[in-house]
């Protein structure tokens, strides 16, 4: 591996762990204001929080990587019912950029979800 790859990967490492924890201490704030409203526990809210926002990135990740192989040609109004919609085969950048988008958005999910089951304590890891 040269230096450049290295610099890339810790450059993506670091821009994954400053999405994870923007996105944890956003969810943990508005959980802990929406538990103290209903009355749970902080460790019970911290953990609904983080499975509600990881469970909606796992979806949206699902649904923006299944999006279809076709997208609207540029410059094109709103099509209406009874009119054909003009359109065109999406290219390789915009399909790894849909599949890299929605790998990102179910990685980040699955560990919101992942750190929430370590909030419950309802359960016990091990």
């Amino acid at each position: 591996m040269n230096a450049a790859r290295g610099r890339l990967l810790v450059t993506a490492v670091r821009r994954f762990f400053t999405l994870l924890g923007g996105l944890f201490a956003v969810t943990t704030v508005c959980a802990l204001a929406i538990g103290a409203v209903a009355g749970l526990s902080l460790a019970r809210s911290i953990a609904v929080g983080l499975y509600m926002v990881g469970g909606i990135l796992v979806v949206v990740g699902f649904v923006v990587g299944n999006r279809p192989p076709v997208r609207m040609r540029d410059g094109v109004e709103e099509a209406t019912p009874w009119r054909s919609r003009p359109v065109r085969w999406a290219s390789r950048q915009e399909l790894d950029d849909a599949l890299n988008s929605s790998a990102v958005f179910v990685i980040v999910g699955l560990t919101l979800v992942l750190i929430g089951i370590g909030f419950d304590g309802r359960r016990a890891l091990f």
